[in-house]
């Protein structure tokens, strides 16, 4: 029996916008990108752009001209399980400021790694995890895609049948 062929599907990765936000689009035309993902600011550190409505208006309009699916990456730094109040508080605000650079994008989406809880227990990081998405996910109307895998020791990194199913079903709301 032979397989359906499935519709063609977008190859990109993350592309840098050291230069100005259009640079990303050339680049990720260089390497033969038809998708493309790039970081809100700088990916290590809490530190935000200066606003630049052109530039981001100029990379929406070439996205979109283009039929590339643009995604956004929220900061490396931005832990939405952790157990430390003034990260925590960072990280909620850096994640609202992905998705608010994001729907100046016209971006399908952010990519935010969960985080670790840090010792206080699996339960209470995805407690916190569930209470942080609650928070963020009216601000746009860009879905926020949770990328589970990196980071050692994450409430999100368990054996299979205890992982939870999805964001949604981490949020609180039926899976």
């Amino acid at each position: 029996m032979r397989r359906p062929v499935a519709a063609p599907r977008s190859v990109g990765f993350h592309v840098s916008v050291a230069g100005g936000l259009l640079k990303a689009m050339e680049r990720a035309r260089r390497r033969g990108c038809d998708a493309l993902q790039v970081f809100p600011s700088n990916p290590r550190g809490w530190a935000r752009p200066r606003p630049d409505p052109a530039g981001e208006r100029a990379l929406a309009d070439a996205a979109a001209e283009a039929g590339f699916p643009l995604f956004v990456h929220a900061p490396y730094l931005v832990n939405l399980a952790a157990s430390d109040a003034t990260v925590l508080e960072r990280s909620r605000a850096g994640l609202a400021f992905s998705l608010e650079r994001a729907a100046r994008f016209g971006a399908a989406g952010v990519v935010v790694h969960p985080g670790s809880a840090r010792g206080d227990g699996r339960a209470s990081g995805v407690a916190r995890t569930a209470a942080s998405l609650r928070l963020v996910l009216d601000i746009t109307p860009v879905d926020v895609l949770l990328e589970p895998t990196a980071g050692p020791a994450t409430p999100w990194r368990a054996p299979s049948p205890t992982r939870p199913r999805s964001s949604t079903r981490a949020a609180g709301t039926p899976a």
